[in-house]
This record gives C-alpha cells, structure tokens and sequence, in this order.
C-alpha cells in the first residue's frame, strides 16, 4: 500500500498485475508512504525485498528463520528499526463459543448445568504467529514491512503443525482494521509516518491479547459455580482442567513479558516522534495490565483448585466423624456381647453373668438390650448435652 493523505495505491487485498513492479520500480513521487506487508514468504521474496530496500544483514537472516525467533526482540540498524513480536488470539472456533456462552449467560443468567460444560467450556483454544517489521526511521520515516509466519494452534507443551483458518477457509487477517483506517482520507495513519504504523501494528498485537484473557474468565467463573453448586461431588476431570488452564496461562505471561522490553526501547528511542511515544506508553500500560490480570487468574486457579480440595478434606472429615460417633456409640453393646459371651456358671452349673445373676432365655435377653440401649444413649446425652461435640 502507497499514501499521502489525499492519495492512496491499494494493493492490499488484490494481486498487481506485474508483481515484479514492486521490486523493479520505485514509488510515485507523490506517495510519501508504503507498506509492504507478506505472509509466509519464502527466502527468495525475503532477499528480494533486502537488496531493494537495502536491509541489514542480520535481521534479514532473522527474518528467514522466523518461525525459529521465540523471544520478541527490538534493534536499531542504520536507524532503521527492526521488530519481533509474538502475535497471540483467540482461534475463531474459540471465540464463536466464548459469544455463545455470552449469550447463554444473558438470557438464562446464574443457571449452571452439565450441557453448558459440554457446549462451551473446552479450554479456550489460542493461536500463535511470529511477526517482524522493518520501519524506517530518520531522516525519511518512509517505509514499513511487515513479515508473519502462519497461524498456529497452541497446544499445551508446544505447537500443532496445523494451519489456523477461519471458518470460510481463508487465513482471518489481523490488519483488516489498520487496512481500513489506511483507507480513510486524512486518517491519523494516513497522516502519519512509519512512526505511526509501527504503533498501529503493535497496538494490534496487544488489542488481541483482551479476548483471551475474556475467555479465560468466562471459563473460571463457570468452574467456580460449578464448584459451589456441586461441592465435594466436583469429577476430578475438573481439577484436572484447572491445572491445564493455570499452565496454559502461565505459558501465555511467559510469551507476552518480553514485549514490554520491546515497547519501553521504543519509548527511550529519541528517533520516535514523542506524540507516537504516548501511544506506546498506553500500550505498555495495556501490557501490564494484561499480565496483572493473567497473575490474578492464575491466583484464582490455585484457589478454586485448594477450594475442591477443601470441600473432599470437608466431607472425608464428616465421614470419618460419623463413623467414630457410630463406633463410640455401639461400643457398649460390643462389651455386653464380651462379657455376656463367657461362660460363667454358679455351683449348680447354671450360666451366670457377674453381677447380673443367672442367665435364663428371656431374662438374659431383656437384660443385654436393656443394659446395651441404657448405655448408648447416656453417651448420646453426654456427648450432645454436656460435651457439645454432637
């Protein structure tokens, strides 16, 4: 794309007719502005685009191994600047569900049952590519270009090999926006330098991060009231649940901590304008935010999870205290069927019982079930009455 603020040479969405025309020729000389942006090009585009606009070396060979580059990084060669940032979303499958469960809650706010488990909460699905950029800095402030890699689905211990695609079958563009502000006469990217892109571009990057973090509260305030509602009952498919979403938010901190380097260099650089410097501060403050909030998240993980265990700790408590009030109970009957099990007899050899005198059929059984009931609740009213442990 080639603009000034009146003018505007859209190759975006739409292949030129001569492509080469790009590497071969220079711009119109009333067009003080282009962007060059390429998804998933090969090495051969990547030299093509160096030798024209004369690119340093190394973040060339970078570039080439995008896929490879993990950690975001930020570089001033020749006073032009070269940027790698991680970009991050939710997929589309993932964000349909996140408005359907949006949905959900409006029209039958509170209710928590098992479909809404299986409707929507499988763990929100992320995806990832890596993109570099080249601005141009002083003293023309000119040119931008912007290299990514495909759309990735993030797994929980690395990523699938499988392409992200929306549901029409085509990549979803993440730059549709900036695209369209572009589009606009006298717009303030229309306006402004390389300067002003290069913030747009990360202004994107960190604007997709919010939906995540939507998805993951949407799904933890489904955990907890489902852990109130059920308590102990909760399947262990849940607690296992929350521990891949406390790892997989523990993943997505470590990705995005490094880009908070990345924009405090560019706000240090005396060769970004100060009005673009403002808008980089925001987005550092959206960035700390962001990680804030997926600390805060995680906290509650860890406490949702400590909430299931209380609640079984609870009920194995009340368990095992019915089981020893039980036994203290009955403990009488079991010593009356001790001593009336002996065999004791007097000189005429009739069975007798310590005490009790002799046994005959219907006396001793009186005796035993009255002697065994007599005992049991005296514990009872000691234990409830005076004790207060009932």
């Amino acid at each position: 794309m080639d603009w000034s603020q009146r003018k505007l040479s859209d190759f975006y969405s739409k292949r030129p007719g001569r492509l080469l025309d790009m590497f071969l020729k220079h711009r119109s000389a009333d067009m003080k502005m282009r962007w060059v942006h390429c998804l998933d090009v090969g090495r051969l585009t990547i030299l093509r685009l160096a030798v024209k606009y004369q690119l340093h070396p190394l973040p060339v060979e970078d570039t080439i191994q995008l896929q490879q580059q993990t950690v975001p990084v930020v570089r001033k060669y020749n006073d032009n600047f070269f940027v790698v940032i991680p970009l991050l979303r939710l997929t589309s499958g993932a964000k349909k569900m996140l408005e359907r469960y949006r949905e959900w809650r409006h029209t039958r706010p509170g209710a928590q049952t098992e479909a809404a488990e299986s409707s929507f909460f499988n763990v929100p699905e992320v995806e990832q590519c890596r993109l570099a950029i080249f601005a141009a800095g002083p003293p023309h402030y000119d040119t931008v270009i912007s290299v990514m890699t495909n759309w990735m689905v993030s797994k929980l211990h690395g990523e699938s090999t499988e392409q992200a695609l929306g549901s029409d079958g085509s990549d979803v563009d993440i730059f549709s926006g900036v695209v369209r502000q572009i589009q606009r006469d006298y717009s303030m990217l229309r306006a402004g330098n390389s300067s002003w892109l290069l913030w747009r571009l990360l202004d994107v990057a960190v604007d997709e991060l919010t939906p995540i973090l939507s998805a993951y509260r949407a799904q933890l305030r489904w955990f907890s009231g489902l852990i109130t509602t059920q308590e102990a009952r909760v399947s262990k498919d849940v607690e296992k649940r929350l521990l891949r979403s406390k790892v997989e938010l523990d993943w997505l901190q470590r990705k995005v901590r490094p880009m908070i380097k990345v924009i405090k260099h560019l706000i240090r650089d005396k060769a970004i304008d100060p009005d673009v410097t403002r808008y980089l501060e925001d987005i550092e403050d959206h960035l700390g935010t962001f990680l804030e909030e997926v600390s805060r998240i995680i906290g509650v993980c860890n406490s949702l999870r400590d909430e299931v265990h209380s609640f079984r700790d609870r009920q194995q408590s009340k368990v095992l205290y019915v089981l020893t009030l039980v036994t203290t109970l009955v403990m009488p009957t079991h010593l009356l069927t001790g001593i009336f099990g002996m065999n004791w007899q007097d000189e005429n050899g009739k069975p007798v019982v310590p005490g009790l005198g002799v046994m005959h059929e219907r006396r001793g059984y009186i005796e035993f079930w009255g002697t065994s009931l007599v005992a049991t609740v005296l514990i009872y009213i000691i234990f409830s009455r005076v004790l207060k442990w009932i």
